[in-house]
């Protein structure tokens, strides 16, 4: 999807009751669109989307941008001049100046925006590097341009910003521009270069002075997104279009602007202006495929020239007016006659395509591939050059290999974005031998025979752009490493396994750990080069703290704390720990496995010396509902109840075989229960592991008691519970985590097995029993936030509890500067997170500096303080809604209520429905008056009383909390200052 258009969808769904547009109609950002099958046209582009256009000044070439590379072109002739190769991903849009230097923005969705400076002398020999590389922003830079004197850059993003950049220093920006409250898709400079236009998502056109970075004004009669904004060459005009797919120019300076005409311009969105150079025409390009050309004067259509067969995703007019170039989402520039709509050239896609430089001798890939037992054969080595056609798509390519032949596999994907390669090797008639998940298989051939290896995606996925390279021969690759770590301060015998490694056995390598190398971190084995090359593949041992011993077919033996280093070598494999262990002295028993690169997906389980596993609780059933509506997968914190009349905050539910510990009821029957989560998963307590539950299963209400406990009969089932786990919960992946309480002094063992019954010579892993460090982590989020003025955002931080830390965090804020403002607050007890107001007031602000959460806690009996650093927060205009309440703080007993009202202020003319929401409220208060649709305020409604209760059993504290109101044409969300809530004794 990254070829695609940056710009916006607009599907229709038929009779919708969803609150969305007005005719059912929903923007869906092409940036997250993942329905391919409903947009045939766009699936079918075989070359790069040109993306981004610009003549030089003096209109003697024309830099095109595609993905990757930027190619300068003769307008003259069409061809192909030179390129600007290197840039990251997809090019998002490309400026000349005056002076011959040309920018490039490119960069990866949501995490980086590039702009790579050139000065180009001649096209036909352009630089091979940049003369500066900005890292502009954290997200997709859509708008590049030049000041008239060619000294300033502006460069527009979607994470909401503006800069401007003086080039005689572009190591940071001169100014930041942050008025827009959504992605900016466009910017222009006066011809004088005083003023600055941007339009941008919010529906808003906004003026600058360029010399100070003040908003001037805003120009808000858009009615949807504002795609491009374009200055008459006398500066007098200044003209904008969008989603609405309507031009409008207004009477613009820096005093002011004044609307001069409206027209609907295209059957879609507007997203191209060019003025001529006497500025009495107006060309614009739309996503009906359609270019126009209008006389700005009356603002009419002069003409229509023929419409394009495919999208047009950038424009640019020739200096003298004599041509204008078209760039396309199926790889087409055409360059044609703005008068006739006669196409001169096509200089992209190029007509011969160049050779792809592989690894071994090339093979497209072969017509059958569909089945390990029947695809073709190719021969050894080979570079095989194919792509996942479709969704489930999985190729085979088989080969003939000698008895004891060692053979790597590299798989290269074109896109590491999509495609998430899975590598599976198999016999002559199908039977898997060995997969892979990291793109690197090894394999040593037990026999002579036919063997295949298979391609496949991670999630099975497959269409246009899960392209490939599969390298199959003599590639040197690691499989396997053992131990997986070594205790810093120690020398270390390290074995490596794998194949083309200059050895037939692998290799022994001495492996030396620094005394002061940080536990958990990683130290490279120095591997000697074979044929020149490094071998591929994790070489590298994980730094240990405790002495380890070596796990036998007899087990092995550790002395609290220690480890020990173990391989399952074949399916269904187990093997044992044994350790000692004293009544009331906890421990941990924790597995590293996958995290250090094995293969394994562990499971332990505690047993005596006689090998009995140990028991942990027993479960006593007292009420049963049922999982109800859908199947409920692992990950999420909800799940639907059939009935829950009988169920209480804090109430433990099993479920299949997870125990899972009620956070909120549902507030309505349409809402799921939500049960303690980290991450934004379920946590599965004693132990357990959340797993898929499919509806109309059983969930029962049980007490936990000593095991071996019994009961009356009461028609429900009781559950013994023993030390077992498969996955350790947040952190740990699929390695095993177990919090262990010997119920007596004496022996013990640690059983351990892979949870799918596999195993193999690279399926390593450690076991490690220590004493808890009872800890915490704190983080915060958002990194960098942006409050609104007058008004704020929700601000969370959140504690990662370690080694069974369950007590109360004190959290203040440190570094804020006005007009920035955040109460203290606090982690209750056993809860992981806290949310406040990040306020920011009406009065001058200080310069503001990167902040930090500061966390308290009570360890042991011992202070123990932790941060978490946040970036510099901002100020940006109120936006859609201003969100007050009538009290600051309110009192509420245990067991009671208590009633607030919220206030809101609409702003520019938003007059739909607002959600009201309430974060950061303690454990065991919640909001009363929820609707099936949550809490609303209507239109043509300002305020909503919101009542609060609490349990009986929450403890008196004082902690503010948050309420927000949702702009759901924006999806922005409004917070009120903090209300700080006291539960009274």
């Amino acid at each position: 999807w990254s070829l695609l258009p940056w710009r916006d969808i607009n599907f229709v769904f038929a009779g919708s009751p969803l609150p969305w547009r007005e005719g059912g109609t929903r923007k869906i950002p092409m940036r997250s669109l993942s329905l391919l099958l409903l947009l045939p046209s766009l699936a079918a582009a075989a070359s790069p989307a040109v993306t981004a256009v610009a003549y030089s000044p003096d209109g003697k070439w024309l830099a095109a941008g595609t993905r990757g590379v930027v190619q300068l072109i003769d307008p003259a002739t069409g061809a192909v001049l030179g390129d600007l190769p290197g840039q990251t991903q997809r090019v998002t849009a490309v400026a000349v100046s005056k002076v011959g230097k040309v920018a490039v923005a490119s960069g990866e969705p949501g995490k980086s925006g590039v702009v790579r400076l050139y000065d180009i002398a001649d096209p036909k020999a352009p630089p091979a590097k940049p003369v500066a590389e900005i890292a502009a922003h954290k997200d997709a830079v859509y708008a590049l341009a030049f000041s008239p004197d060619g000294a300033t850059l502006a460069t527009g993003s979607y994470d909401r910003t503006v800069k401007l950049w003086a080039l005689k220093d572009p190591t940071r920006p001169a100014f930041t521009l942050t008025d827009h409250s959504d992605s900016v898709y466009a910017v222009a400079f006066h011809p004088d270069g005083k003023l600055l236009a941007t339009g941008a998502a919010d529906r808003a056109v906004k003026v600058w002075d360029t010399a100070t970075g003040k908003r001037l004004y805003t120009l808000g009669d858009s009615t949807d997104w504002v795609y491009a904004v374009a200055w008459s060459p006398d500066g007098k005009t200044l003209v904008a279009a969008g989603v609405d797919k309507s031009i409008r120019t207004w009477k613009a300076d820096a005093d002011g602007g004044e609307l001069l005409r409206a027209a609907f311009a295209h059957e879609a969105a507007v997203t191209h202006l060019l003025f001529a150079s006497d500025g009495r025409t107006l060309y614009t390009a739309g996503e009906d495929n359609a270019v126009k050309a209008w006389d700005v004067a009356k603002l009419t259509e002069e003409a229509a020239l023929p419409r394009q067969p495919e999208t047009v995703l950038s424009a640019a007019l020739r200096p003298d007016g004599k041509q204008l170039a078209l760039g396309r989402f199926d790889g087409v520039l055409q360059l044609l006659d703005p008068t006739t709509g006669k196409v001169g050239f096509a200089p992209l896609p190029a007509k011969e395509t160049p050779k792809p430089v592989t690894r071994f001798p090339a093979l497209r890939e072969p017509a059958s591939t569909d089945s390990a037992r029947s695809a073709a054969k190719v021969s050894l080595p080979v570079t095989v050059l194919a792509a996942l056609d479709r969704a489930g798509d999985v190729d085979y390519f088989r080969f003939d290999a000698t008895a004891g032949q060692q053979i790597g596999v590299q798989l290269q994907p074109a896109d590491t974005k999509k495609l998430t390669g899975v590598l599976t090797l198999t016999d002559a008639d199908g039977h898997v031998l060995t997969r892979s998940d990291n793109g690197l298989l090894g394999f040593t051939a037990p026999k002579a025979g036919t063997y295949a290896v298979g391609v496949s995606d991670e999630q099975f996925r497959g269409g246009p752009g899960f392209d490939y390279k599969l390298n199959v021969g003599d590639i040197p690759v690691v499989t396997s490493v053992f131990p997986l770590g070594v205790q810093r301060g120690k020398t270390a015998t390290v074995h490596v396994e794998g194949v083309n490694l200059g050895e037939p056995m692998g290799r022994a390598v001495k492996v030396t750990v620094p005394a002061t190398a940080e536990v958990g971190s990683r130290v490279p084995v120095p591997l000697p080069k074979v044929k020149g090359e490094t071998p591929l593949g994790m070489a590298s041992v994980v730094v240990g703290e405790f002495p380890s011993a070596v796990v036998t077919t007899d087990g092995a033996d550790v002395r609290v704390p220690g480890t020990a280093d173990g391989i399952l070598a074949k399916p269904g494999d187990a093997q044992t720990v044994r350790f000692r262990a004293t009544q009331g002295e906890k421990l941990i028993v924790e597995v590293h496995a996958g995290r250090f690169g094995s293969p394994l997906d562990s499971a332990i389980e505690i047993q005596d010396a006689n090998g009995k596993p140990v028991p942990r609780a027993t479960l006593r059933s007292v009420a049963q509902t049922y999982v109800t509506f859908r199947d409920h997968d692992a990950a999420k914190p909800g799940i639907r109840l059939e009935a829950w009349n009988e169920l209480r905050t804090d109430d433990y539910l099993f479920v299949d075989t997870e125990l899972v510990r009620i956070l909120a009821l549902p507030r309505n029957p349409d809402d799921d229960c939500q049960f303690v989560q980290a991450g934004g998963k379920r946590v599965g307590f004693l132990g357990t592991t959340p797993s898929h539950h499919a509806m109309n299963t059983p969930m029962y209400k049980v007490e936990l008691h000593p095991p071996g406990s019994t009961f009356p009969p009461n028609g429900l089932p009781v559950f013994e519970m023993m030390y077992r786990n498969d996955d350790g919960g947040d952190g740990f992946g699929t390695d095993s985590m177990l919090e262990f309480d010997p119920p007596a002094d004496g022996a013990y063992q640690v059983k351990m097995t892979d949870s799918r019954n596999a195993g193999g010579p690279a399926s390593g892993y450690r076991v490690t029993v220590r004493q808890p460090k009872p800890s915490f982590e704190l983080s915060v989020s958002p990194k960098n936030p942006a409050a609104w003025r007058n008004g704020g955002i929700p601000l969370t931080v959140t504690a990662k509890r370690i080694d069974g830390f369950t007590g109360r965090i004190e959290v203040k804020f440190d570094g804020l500067v006005a007009p920035f403002t955040a109460p203290a607050t606090v982690i209750e007890a056993e809860q992981t997170s806290a949310t406040v107001t990040l306020f920011a007031g009406g009065e001058k602000a200080e310069k503001p500096g990167a902040f930090k959460a500061v966390a308290t806690a009570t360890v042991g009996g011992k202070p123990v303080t932790r941060e978490a650093a946040s970036g510099t927060p901002s100020v940006r205009d109120p936006g859609d809604l201003t969100t007050t309440t009538n009290l600051g703080e309110v009192t509420i007993k245990p067991g009671g209520e208590t009633r607030l009202l919220v206030k809101i202020e609409r702003h520019s003319d938003f007059k739909g429905r607002v959600p009201l929401d309430v974060r950061g409220l303690p454990h065991g208060v919640k909001v009363l008056n929820v609707g099936l649709n949550g809490i609303l305020i209507l239109p043509g409604q300002t305020e909503r009383e919101i009542v609060l209760s609490c349990e009986p059993w929450v403890k008196p504290m004082e902690r503010p909390f948050v309420v927000l109101s949702r702009s759901e044409r924006k999806k922005a969300e409004h917070a009120a200052n903090s209300v700080l809530l006291k539960v009274a004794k």
